[in-house]
This record gives C-alpha cells, structure tokens and sequence, in this order.
C-alpha cells in the first residue's frame, strides 16, 4: 500500500451531508478516518501485493462501509491494522480517528465487504511491509480463518457461529513480529472465503474535541455463504421465486456470480493489456469501462416491444432490468464493478411489474456496489481524466448515453472502443455456455422434426410459422431467436424471406431457416424439405449436392482454420456440383465455377454464434478458430424460376442446410443441431410421421 494514497469514499444519497471515508496510512499504521468532506467517486488504493476499493453507502439511520481487495499474487494472507486508540484529530488533516473495534456476525443484505480466495484486508506492520500470516505456535501459514485483535488471538470463526467483542487470548507474532494493540486480521484459506464482511458504523455520543462525523466500528466477518436474495420478485427469476430454473448462487439459469465475476475480471485484464500497448502515458493512467443496457422500446402508443437485453450487458452482469449500467475499473481497481439500475418506484411497478432495486441486484448480481441509475452522471463526472472505453457507435442506450455518458466523453480524452474487447471474451464459450447452446439446439432440432411431420399437402407457410414457434416454446425455448424464414418453392431464393404467408403447394420444398433463445443463448438451424413427404429426382439432386458441400465444410470446423478458409473451400466444392449437375458447362474453368458459386449462393458460408444469432460481429472471419468457439456452416444454392442458363427441372428450387458446431481442440466438431432429420431418408421419414 502506498503510504500517501488514500481511498476517498463519496456518499450515494445526493444533495445531503454525509461523512465520507478515507482510508490512509500514518505513523506506519493503516487508520480509518472520517469526514463531512464529499468526493466525487472513489479513488484507488494500491499496495506491493495487493489492491483494493472502497466506498461508503449512506442511509438516515445507517451507514456501511464497502471494501474489497484483490491479492495480486498466490500468498497466504495479509494482516492489517485499525487504530483503536483514544479520538484524536490530526492537525493537518483535521480528520479523527476512529476509536473502539469489536466483532459480531452481520447477516444483512445490504452489509456488503468482499473479501475472496486467499487475501486479506490492507498491510499492517510498523514498517508497511506484507508479509504472510502464522497462527501462534506453528511454521506454516494457517489455512482457516482466523481474527485477531488487542495483540492477541481471538477466536476461529466459523459460519454461523456466534461472536461478541473480540478479547485477547494470548500473545501472537506475525513473521516474528508481536500484533500492535487494536489490530485485526481475518485470515482466509485458498479453500474458503467471507462472502460479505463490513465495517460498520453506528453513531454515537460525540465527544468534546472530536470530529462532529466520529462513529463507533464494529467489523462484521460474515458467513461463508452467498446473499440472501429478497424475498420478492426481482423483474427475472432468481433462486427464491424460481428455484425449479435458478439454483442458489445463479445470477441466470446455470451462469453462476463466480462466472459473471470472472468475465468482469478478464475484461478488466483486457483493458489493462491493451493499455499497456498504447505506452507510458496511456498505461499509467485509470481505466474504466462503461456498459448500458437496452431501454424499452415501443412499436406505438404504450405498446411495447418485448424487452431484449444488450447482450455485452447481459454477459458482464446477467442483469435483465432497462435502464441499467455498468461501470468496471480496468487498471487501478482491476475488480471493482458498479452497477446502476433503476430505483424502486411503486406507481410504474403496479403497471410494469417489479424491479429489484439496489437490494435485489446486489444480491443477485453479486456485485457489491451498486446505485440507481441517476448517480450514473454523479460518478462519470468524477473521473476526469480518466481514460474511457465506451463503444459510442450506435449507443445501447440513447438517453443515457446523451444525459450521462455523453457530458463525461466530452470532458476527458478521447473514449476507446470497448466492444472488440467483449467480443473477443464472448467468442469463447466456456462449458457452460456451450450446454446452454446444447439444450437450445435440442430444442429446436425437435421443433424441425415436429414441424416436418405436419406438412402434409398443401400447406400454409403461416402454419409452419406457427408450429415451429410452439414446439420451440413447449419445450423450453424463452422465445424465437428471429423472425424464421418459413419459404415455400420459389420464395427460398428470397434469403431473408419472412413475410410467411403463402401456400406451399403439393409437390413444392420448403425452407425453414429457424432458431430459439434459451435463457440468453441461441440456435440458427436451416433444413429443407418436400411438403408432400418424398423427394422428387432433381429435388434430390440438388439436395445431395449442397449436403455433401455441407460435410466437407463440418469436416474442416478445427482450430487454426478460419471461416474465411470454409468459405473458399466451400465456393469450389459448389463450383464443382454446379458442373456435376449440369447447370454450368463441363469444360468451365475453375475461376469462372468459382465466380458461378458465388452468384448462386450468394451468402458466407458462416457466422459466429451465442448470445447473438450474428454473433460478435466486431470478430473478423479470417481469424483463426479456436476451441470453445461456436459457429455455423451453411451452404446452399439458390436457382431462380427466371433462370434460363440452369436445366428447366432445377428453377425455382432453393435448398440450404445449416448446422450449429462447437470447435474444439480434440474429437472433431460438435454438432449442436445433430437431432434435426438431415439426410433424405431422415426428412423422409420425418415428414412420414405426421
């Protein structure tokens, strides 16, 4: 910890007076002051091995200081020291120290210290130095959790164990050195961790001579256990109203706050690698990301579209509510998120429904600081001169980027664009994400099968619509992933077909290029098919040729070959077929075959998957696959009835098969879709089942 760099810590309550907490370092020991002084935002505090925040949140009958550090190497445990001596104020500060420490299980929700894995609070001895901790009596660093304090040791706490004010139970040395009066130390195992520990304030008597703001501390180690979340809806499913799809700890079905907070982490890792490239003076500055939801939007007066959330959002925050936003530190507090969302308000909840509030999100979210959105402009305008990363390209928010955001951009330097560094994180699905993908291509593999066997005869395409959106649904699905294209005959040569209102007659194929979203993860699957149930001769020519383009493509789905690869390959086996077929002459060239691909599959032979059903567009298609990624293949031809360079028997057809794959680093591509009939017989036999 740098002996001259404070943590300031700004009240959220606007417009009234509330203490402000700053957290220096003294006459070699680490002391807790207050002060009516308000800064805007926090600041960061920086050690030889460790990092961390603080702020306080202020209510008229409470108050609670939040703190969280970050060990940023693989040690057993720092110690830290609070001034527990007599109030005295400073005469060059004017601020107080605080008097008294005592100890006792916190258990509200809104009491929210962070400390995880194998860290502690700040430094502790005479000289400044960290250094990790032994119990009394051994050689190694001790593995369970432990307080210490008045010089001595105090009792092991364990979860729901009861605990008063900590009293000395015998001499203690730390690396050699005896604990000084009023220390404290909670010592976590890489095993275990507090999962909210505070320091909390509570007025009291105040006493001549001593600052008007002086509180009584008490540190609250908390149990080992997650937030409880509110008993009440939140505005999405959570543990406690949902338990049959949210498990305890889940911020959304299986995405746990341990992942969530591990996206946030990388992200911030991200940022501060490419800060270092950007040189001296870029590197050594703050870094902050900003991420805005999605608002309503609605199709006309009080009629609102279904509410989607900003995907970049939803994948650092799992946080469903509009009007919301993050803020992440990105260098000096490499761990550090805020999140904003809209307050409580009884009168829009009674016709929108509820909102979590600042409880709710913390709890669900898990993460600690969080505020309504209207303090969103309040904290940017406090980071003057920090450097921004902000997409300001299409903003996910008009009005909050223009009242908040907007001001902040214009103050400091030129913002730098967050989205590729997200982009880059979500192309990587991790195990979760990819079973996730997995039930969403279940799901609408069974919806394919299902809507086949109803396409008897002449059928409507409106029908199909219908089919294929209610078995996606009665099987899981939240919603569709897009407006499916539902293409009867020649219509399948309209490659974004979704009018979805004619009849495929008798005899005709049909192409239905369809996916779902299951809970923030999506399918895209295309299969083609005769309505009446069997092929006809060209039908099926033309079929087996885009499927056996469709194979050599999957064949290729590994790591090192980019898209952009696939799809060259794929236009020369197309140029190839054409000739097979007999819609291009035997002796054309191969450069004219390959110009002849393009214009009858005029379309890329894939696209990035996830989140989005055009995933991560920031991501080139020439880069290299890597495991974890998740793309799609889908080849097809397209002969137009107008076209009169191809056999009369092949115009008007229009087939494409589409397939979601998982590359991965050994035993070939994953197929998510792989229960959608695919080959003739399996459409055959599918449509036969009706």
């Amino acid at each position: 910890m740098s002996s001259n760099s404070p943590i300031s810590c700004g009240s959220s309550v606007s417009g009234s007076i509330t203490p402000s907490l700053s957290i220096s370092k003294m006459k070699g020991e680490l002391c807790l002051f207050v002060s009516p002084e308000i800064p805007q935002g926090a600041q960061a505090l920086e050690a030889p091995l460790l990092r961390g925040t603080a702020h306080m949140d202020s209510h008229p009958k409470r108050s609670v200081l939040h703190i969280c550090y970050r060990n940023t190497e693989k040690t057993n445990g720092y110690w830290f020291v609070l001034d527990g001596g007599r109030v005295r104020k400073n005469p060059i500060s004017g601020r107080c120290r605080i008097p008294g420490l005592d100890s006792h299980i916190c258990t509200k929700p809104f009491s929210s210290v962070t400390f995880r894995g194998s860290m502690l609070a700040p430094q502790g001895p005479a000289d400044g130095a960290l250094r990790a901790a032994w119990r009394q009596n051994e050689r190694q660093p001790t593995t369970q959790p432990i307080c210490f304090a008045g010089g001595g040791v105090a009792p092991v706490f364990h979860s729901g164990e009861k605990s008063g004010r900590l009293k000395p139970m015998g001499r203690h040395a730390v690396s050699g050195r005896r604990c000084p009066p009023a220390a404290a130390l909670v010592m976590l195992s890489p095993a275990c961790s507090f999962t909210r520990s505070a320091v909390r304030l509570r007025p009291r008597r105040t006493r001549a001579g001593a600052c008007a703001w002086c509180r009584h501390i008490s540190v609250k180690p908390g149990d080992l256990k997650p937030k409880t979340v509110p008993p009440r809806y939140l505005g999405q499913p959570s543990p406690f109203t949902h338990p049959h799809l949210v498990k305890h700890g889940e911020v959304t079905p299986g995405l746990t706050q341990t992942e969530f907070e591990l996206r946030r982490q990388k992200l911030a890792l991200l940022i501060e690698a490419h800060a270092d490239k950007l040189g001296p003076s870029a590197s050594s500055g703050n870094h902050v990301a900003i991420v805005l939801s999605h608002p309503i939007s609605y199709m006309t007066n009080d009629i609102p579209y279904p509410f989607h959330q900003n995907q970049d959002f939803l994948y650092l925050t799992g946080f469903l509510e509009p009007d919301s936003a993050l803020v992440l530190y990105g260098r000096a507090r490499p761990d550090q998120a805020i999140l904003f969302v809209p307050r409580r308000d009884p009168g829009r909840e009674l016709w929108d429904g509820p909102r979590a509030g600042r409880d709710g999100a913390a709890a669900l979210t898990g993460i600690e600081r969080v505020h309504s959105t209207e303090e969103l402009g309040l904290v940017l305008k406090s980071l003057k001169g920090t450097q921004l990363w902000y997409s300001t390209s299409q903003p996910a928010h008009p009005r909050l980027h223009q009242t908040h955001v907007l001001p902040s951009l214009e103050a400091g330097p030129a913002p730098r664009s967050l989205r590729p560094l997200i982009h880059s994180l979500r192309a990587i699905k991790s195990p979760t994400e990819v079973s996730l993908m997995r039930e969403a291509g279940r799901i609408t593999a069974q919806a394919f099968r299902r809507t086949m066997a109803l396409s008897q005869g002449d059928v409507d395409e409106s029908v199909l619509f219908a089919k294929f959106d209610f078995e996606n649904r009665i099987h899981g699905a939240n919603f569709l992933a897009y407006p499916p294209v539902v293409a009867g005959g020649n219509r399948a040569n309209t490659l974004h077909y979704i009018n979805n209102n004619q009849i495929v007659k008798d005899g005709e194929m049909v192409l239905l290029d369809g996916g779902c979203e299951y809970f923030g993860y999506v399918s895209d699957i295309t299969r083609t098919w005769p309505v009446n149930g069997q092929f006809s001769a060209a039908q099926a020519e033309l079929y087996e040729a885009v499927l056996e383009v469709q194979r050599s493509c999957l064949s290729l789905c590994s790591p090192g070959v980019s898209l952009d690869h696939i799809y060259s390959t794929m236009l020369a086996l197309l140029g190839r077929q054409l000739r097979c077929l007999g819609i291009l002459r035997a002796g054309t060239s191969d450069a004219d075959a390959l110009q002849a691909a393009r214009r009858f599959c005029p379309h890329h032979v894939g696209h990035y998957l996830g989140m989005d059903v055009h995933d991560t567009p920031d991501l080139s298609r020439s880069q290299p696959l890597q495991p974890g990624m998740v793309i799609t293949i889908e080849p097809g031809l397209y002969i137009c009835e107008d076209n009169d360079q191809a056999p009369e028997h092949f115009r008007g057809l229009g087939v494409r098969i589409e397939d979601d794959v998982v590359i991965r680093e050994k035993g070939g591509p994953l197929i998510l879709s792989s229960g959608a009939p695919k080959t003739v017989a399996e459409v055959e036999k599918a449509c036969g089942m009706g």
